[in-house]
């Protein structure tokens, strides 16, 4: 069973390689997010996101790839 984890921070657009979507955790953790809704694409955004860690690395080579469960905008 695929477990998925709550995961509080702050949404950033990082433009290394070909650019992506990252969760910067206010626990210090870094994301490298997959599926992320366009309607959340906002740098800068707040928010508590529901993920599933992803085997492997990526190109960018930055935090852990996770695909995006589910947002819930805190501010």
């Amino acid at each position: 069973m695929i477990k998925s984890k709550r995961v509080k921070g702050v949404l950033r657009y990082l433009e290394l390689s070909m650019g992506f979507w990252a969760l910067e955790g206010e626990d210090g953790s870094k994301y490298e997010l997959f599926e992320l809704p366009k309607s959340n694409e906002v740098e800068g955004l707040v928010c508590e996101i529901e993920l599933i860690e992803m085997d492997g690395d990526t190109i960018n080579m930055w935090g852990c790839p996770a695909k995006v469960v589910q947002v819930t905008v805190l501010a």
